[in-house]
């Protein structure tokens, strides 16, 4: 493809050479002979910094915004260069189209993923998911690195997809990928908004601007289905014409009439327009039926049958690392990827609630990311626990005891105990259970690692439960 075809020349500053273009890429050592290397200035790094080596691997041709790099051969200087990566990796992925779902919001992104995916499966629908655990489809799985992926793997996802015979990809959208266009030229079908708690201020500094990235999503004439309940979603519910409100306030036009909560599921009388649909869903806690709703007011925008669109809602049996239960006699083990301070007492309510004797909670927070937030954590946290354990939580670049010094400041009361090691914080955790007792290992939920230092190490809560279970 030439690159006058992938490139909008309005975009365009100044001349350049017309070549032909067989590759994309935002990595400078994926380059090659014909590649397009688009030399993007990011948080961390800059890719004007690797043109060099772009070049010397041999791509044709490289896009930035910056004039510095005038001396390199087949630069082409532009203007808003990620709208044009995620326009040129349309256009060179691109061959028809497809519908998408987007759904934002800082928690249940993933769990309503599943459930919309599940409801699509039981109408014969295929469909596609991109989002925090996976992108996969049922030709395809590849592990998720980030929630939404960079432009050009994400319209090579989609295309993928689409040529793997789905109708429909239901896609988590985060705010780092509104904020930084990487959904740029997607039409999305309807949007979903769950909810807004504080999360990411490493990057936003302020909730005023993380909001503001939120809305800024539902600025199209999309449909949206809102958490009405939440004061974000209000303000969106006032801008937006074409909305379809959820909540447990019964102004929502989506809300349940009555609803139980149990160990063992959740059921509800569920009031959308005309219809009242029973749910029983194995999915626990108020939280989950937030999910539930959303999943309902997409099958209300799409027309769908809500009789058959319940039994998608009960087909799906669990969400990996989503207040999943692991049985030890009388004790319920339930690992959750909960890792913000709404997050973890939305779950630890959920818990508290089951009537248990006590409840333990392991959790600990991330390094180079919001500090803030760690001790809210805490605060959360002690609301619903009898004993924490605060342990390391992906600490990244920094030191664990630093970050655990941080998080133990939103503690009022000393019924904690700090044990770095992780697995040793679990296996503590089993050991201080007795019977009716439940455990909640928060924050890591279906990861598979430990990143420390720069380095990616194995290590799974499922498997380690699992792991010191046999051993006792």
């Amino acid at each position: 493809m030439k690159l006058s075809e992938l490139i909008d020349q309005s975009y365009i500053i100044g001349k350049y050479d017309d070549v032909e273009i067989n590759s994309l890429s935002l990595n400078s050592t994926e380059c090659g002979k014909g590649s397009l290397f688009f030399a993007i200035k990011g948080s961390a790094a800059d890719g004007n910094d690797f043109i060099a080596q772009a070049v010397g691997n041999g791509a044709s041709a490289v896009v930035t915004e910056s004039s510095r790099s005038n001396n390199h051969a087949g630069i082409v200087r532009v203007r808003s260069i990620r709208e044009v990566v995620a326009a040129a990796a349309r256009r060179f992925y691109m061959k028809g189209d497809i519908d998408i779902v987007g759904i934002t919001g800082t928690n249940g992104k993933t769990t309503t993923t599943y459930l919309i995916d599940s409801i699509l499966n039981t109408v014969k629908i295929r469909s596609g998911m991109i989002g925090t655990i996976a992108y996969k489809d049922s030709k395809s799985y590849i592990d998720a690195g980030i929630t939404t992926p960079d432009p050009v793997s994400l319209w090579k996802l989609i295309s993928d997809m689409r040529n793997n015979g789905n109708r429909f990809i239901v896609m988590e959208v985060s705010s780092h990928a509104i904020s930084q266009q990487r959904i740029f030229g997607i039409n999305f079908r309807e949007k979903i908004f769950t909810n807004l708690s504080q999360d990411h201020l490493d990057y936003y500094k302020t909730m005023e601007n993380y909001e503001r990235s939120k809305l800024s999503f539902f600025e199209d004439a999309s449909t949206a289905i809102i958490n009405g309940d939440s004061q974000t979603g209000r303000k969106i519910i006032q801008s937006h014409k074409d909305t379809i409100t959820y909540g447990f306030n019964k102004d929502n036009f989506i809300h349940p009439v009555n609803f139980t909560l149990s160990k063992e599921k959740t059921t509800a009388l569920i009031s959308m327009g005309k219809n009242i649909v029973e749910i029983k869903s194995v999915l626990l806690g108020e939280y989950n039926l937030y999910n539930i709703m959303a999943a309902l007011g997409f099958v209300y925008a799409e027309g769908i049958d809500p009789e058959t669109a319940k039994k998608g809602i009960e087909n799906l049996s669990y969400v990996p690392g989503r207040i999943e239960k692991i049985k030890y006699g009388d004790i319920d083990i339930y690992i959750d990827y909960a890792h913000t301070p709404d997050a973890l007492y939305n779950v630890g309510s959920c818990i508290k609630n089951l009537n248990y004797r006590h409840i333990i909670t392991v959790f600990g927070a991330g390094g180079d990311r919001d500090r803030l937030k760690r001790p809210m954590m805490a605060e959360a946290v002690e609301k619903f626990s009898d004993i924490a354990m605060v342990t390391t939580d992906n600490p990244r670049n920094e030191d664990p005891m630093k970050i655990i010094e941080d998080v133990i400041k939103g503690f009022s009361k000393k019924n904690y105990v700090v044990e770095s090691d992780r697995r040793e914080a679990i296996k503590k955790a089993i050991l201080a259970a007795k019977d009716g007792d439940a455990i909640l290992i928060a924050g890591k939920g279906h990861e598979t690692y430990q990143i420390i230092k720069g380095e990616r190490r194995y290590f799974s809560d499922r498997v380690t439960v699992r792991e010191l279970l046999a051993e006792l």
